[in-house]
C-alpha cells in the first residue's frame, strides 16, 4: 500500500520512479546534514516532516482506496520543505531563486511533454452523445445517493427528467406513474455497485417494462452501464 502511495507522490509531480527515488535520497542527504549544523533547522523541519510523514501513514493504513487524491493535502507541504532544502544549498539569494525556477520549468515541461493530460470526465462525451440522442427521454440512474451521482450532472441536465434511486430501493420504480406511462426511458446503473446486470433485471420487473438495448458500458468517466429500456420491441 506505502508503495503505491509513493509512486502517486511521484507521479503528482510527473517524476519517474527511478528519479523520484534518487532525488529523495539526496534530499535525505541534504536534510541530514542540515539538521546535524544547525538546531534551529532541525526544529523547524521537524515541525514540517513529522506531521507529514504521520499523516502519509495514517492514510497508507484507513485509505479503502490506492488514490493520489488521499495524500493531495501534503502534496504542497512536500514542495515547501523540497525547496527549502534547495534553497539552502544556495548563499546568494539570486542564484537560488534561478536554480529553483530552472527546475521548476524542467519538471513541468517534463510532465506536460511525458504525460497524458487528464481530465476529470475522461471519455465523458460519449455519455453526453446518448443524452442528446435521447433528451426527450427520462433519465434513471441507478447509484448510491451520496455525492458520486456529481459525475452524472451534465448529461442529467439533457433528459427530459432525472431520477436517481439507491439500488437498495428499486422497489420504488413501482410507484413511479411518469415512468409507468412512457413507452422508453435510459437507465444508467454504476459498474462498481455490485451486479448490473441483476440491477438491471429488478428495473425491469418494477417498471413493467421487457425490452432493453445496452448502449455504452465502460469504466471510465462516470463508469456506468447505460441502456434503453422499452417495452415495445
Amino acid at each position: 500500500m506505502a508503495i503505491s502511495f509513493i509512486e502517486n507522490l511521484f507521479k503528482a509531480y510527473s517524476i519517474p520512479n527511478i528519479i523520484g527515488i534518487i532525488i529523495s535520497i539526496i534530499l535525505f542527504l541534504i536534510l541530514v546534514v542540515k539538521c546535524k549544523k544547525d538546531k534551529e533547522e532541525r526544529w523547524l523541519y521537524s515541525l514540517l516532516i513529522i506531521p507529514v510523514f504521520l499523516n502519509f501513514l495514517v492514510i497508507c493504513k484507513l485509505s479503502p482506496y490506492r488514490s493520489l487524491r488521499y495524500i493531495m493535502n501534503i502534496l504542497p507541504i512536500i514542495a515547501i520543505i523540497v525547496i527549502c532544502l534547495l534553497d539552502s544549498l544556495f548563499k546568494n539569494k539570486k542564484v537560488s531563486t534561478i536554480f529553483l525556477t530552472v527546475v521548476v520549468c524542467i519538471i513541468s515541461v517534463f510532465g506536460l511533454t511525458t504525460n497524458k493530460v487528464k481530465y476529470l470526465y475522461i471519455g465523458y462525451n460519449d455519455y453526453l452523445d446518448i443524452a442528446e440522442e435521447n433528451s426527450e427521454s427520462r433519465f434513471v440512474l441507478i447509484c448510491p445517493t451520496s455525492f458520486v451521482h456529481i459525475y452524472d450532472l451534465p448529461e442529467m441536465k439533457i433528459y427530459k427528467e432525472s431520477i436517481i434511486i439507491n439500488p437498495e430501493c428499486l422497489d420504488e420504480l413501482k410507484e413511479n406513474e411518469e415512468l409507468q406511462q412512457d413507452d422508453e426511458f435510459i437507465l444508467s446503473i454504476k459498474n462498481w455497485i455490485g451486479d448490473p446486470e441483476k440491477v438491471l433485471n429488478e428495473v425491469l420487473e418494477n417498471t413493467g417494462y421487457t425490452n432493453y438495448e445496452l448502449l455504452l458500458s465502460t469504466k471510465n468517466s462516470a463508469n456506468c452501464s447505460v441502456y434503453k429500456i422499452t417495452k415495445i420491441d
